[in-house]
């Protein structure tokens, strides 16, 4: 059984543990560049202002100036629908 590309996506991405902002910085950044199916889920201003950007330098110079509080918010909201989209997986 040969699986397609946007299974291979699916299920080989693991967004990365996050404790401070810097961390969650990277966790973001890493999830836009790797660009996964759950991504398309996000919908806050925050995700799209940062995704839109199309730039991974771009995207960290805007997040750094964001403050703690919304770079939490966004990590929580990425967060959230990839533990979603991995307990979707195992069910199917």
């Amino acid at each position: 059984m040969k699986m397609t590309n946007k299974e291979i996506m699916k299920t080989m991405y693991k967004m990365l543990p996050a404790t401070n902002k810097l961390e969650a910085i990277k966790s973001i950044l890493d999830a836009m560049t790797e660009n996964p199916l759950w991504l398309l889920e996000c919908s806050s201003k925050e995700f799209a202002t940062v995704y839109r950007l199309h730039n991974t330098e771009k995207r960290k110079q805007y997040l750094n100036l964001m403050s703690f509080y919304e770079v939490r918010e966004l990590y929580i909201e990425l967060r959230t629908h990839y533990y979603n989209s991995v307990a979707v997986d195992k069910i199917f």
